[in-house]
This record gives structure tokens, C-alpha cells and sequence, in this order.
């Protein structure tokens, strides 16, 4: 006698078969989703770290050139341009920060430091005090100028934000009690 061999699947296979499909669907497809996020966040961590690599080697030359942060605007700015063989730029007199925007030297802005890859839809504005770099921001130009923003002032967003005069308030003029430091903080909210 001959057994024929069984071809096809039975309804049963078939319902444990998509019941298995769907089980990993609901799994799997929640932190699929995430990679984005998660691609968003690493990448204003990467921007955090070389804006941190950028301050260091602004004061790293400006301290080899025998500059000292001042705690009052100085009587002579034209001290605090260092020129970096591509070009000059305006370093802060509190910090030795390089200046998010400097209105002296070759007028290099922060940017200019870094490698940034836009074809990511990473955008960036740039103000006179502040720079912030991202996906989403409610920033314009005007907002970057002056404002110090505490960590509670920070809108939600994706993005990180560079404060090149260091805590200064009112007239920028003068540095706080515990002096002047430039700051990079990253937002990641909304990413």
C-alpha cells in the first residue's frame, strides 16, 4: 500500500503560523519604532561631544596665548581674537569660549568648528550668545542674542543648545560670583 505525502499546510499550522507573526509584530514593532528616537538622541549626544571638543581647543589657544577669563568686560576686546590658521575667532572674556556669532576677527561662529552632516535634517540657528543645533527647536535668531535660559526656561524639543557667555544676566557686562562658564545642554524631549 501506498502512502501518498501529505502537501500544504493545515488550517491549524496556518492560525499558529499568524498568531506567532502577530505575537512578534507586537513585540518587535514598538522598538523598531524607537530607532528613530534613539538615532536622534545619539546624534545630539555626538554633537554635544564635539562642541565640547571645540570649547576645549578654543581655550586650550587662548590659554597658550596667555589669555585669562575676566570677571568684567575688558577695556580692549581686540585681546580676545585667536587666529586658528583657517581663520580668527572672537573668544568670550568670561569664559575663553569661542563666541557662538564674534563681530571681530574673520567672524568664525562655533559652527565652523564642528562637521555637521545636514542631510540628516539636522538644522542649526545661531545668535550672538546662543547656538542650537538639532531636529526641533522653537528657536529664531532673536532668541539667541542675550536671554540667559536657566534649564527650566528650555522649551521641549531635539536639539542642543550652546550658551558661549557663561551665566551672564541684565547687561552682560559682568560675570556672577562664581564666574562665567560656557555651557552645551541637550534637549531630547521630543526626539
Amino acid at each position: 500500500m501506498r502512502h501518498k505525502m501529505r502537501q500544504g499546510f493545515t488550517l491549524i499550522e496556518l492560525i499558529v503560523v499568524l498568531v506567532v507573526i502577530g505575537v512578534l509584530a507586537v513585540v518587535a514593532a514598538p522598538r523598531f519604532f524607537n530607532l528613530q528616537s534613539d538615532a536622534r538622541i545619539a546624534t545630539l549626544d555626538g554633537i554635544d561631544s564635539a562642541l565640547d571638543s571645540a570649547i576645549t581647543q578654543v581655550q586650550s589657544k587662548a590659554y597658550i596665548e596667555g589669555l585669562t577669563a575676566e570677571p568684567t568686560i575688558p577695556n580692549n576686546q581686540d585681546d580676545y581674537i585667536i587666529d586658528f590658521g583657517f581663520g580668527s575667532v572672537e573668544i568670550d572674556w568670561g569664559t575663553l569660549c569661542p563666541e557662538s556669532r564674534g563681530e571681530s576677527g574673520d567672524d568664525l561662529t562655533v559652527i565652523d568648528f564642528l562637521t555637521l552632516d545636514t542631510s540628516i535634517d539636522v538644522t542649526y540657528e545661531i545668535g550672538n550668545r546662543h547656538t542650537v543645533i538639532g531636529f526641533d527647536y522653537p528657536f529664531q535668531e532673536s532668541d539667541l542674542n542675550s536671554r540667559n535660559y536657566s534649564d527650566a526656561d528650555l522649551p521641549n524639543g531635539c536639539y542642543v543648545i550652546y550658551d558661549s557667555f557663561g551665566g551672564r544676566e541684565g547687561n552682560n557686562r559682568s560675570c556672577p560670583a562664581e564666574g562665567c562658564t560656557c555651557t552645551v545642554r541637550v534637549v531630547d524631549t521630543d526626539c
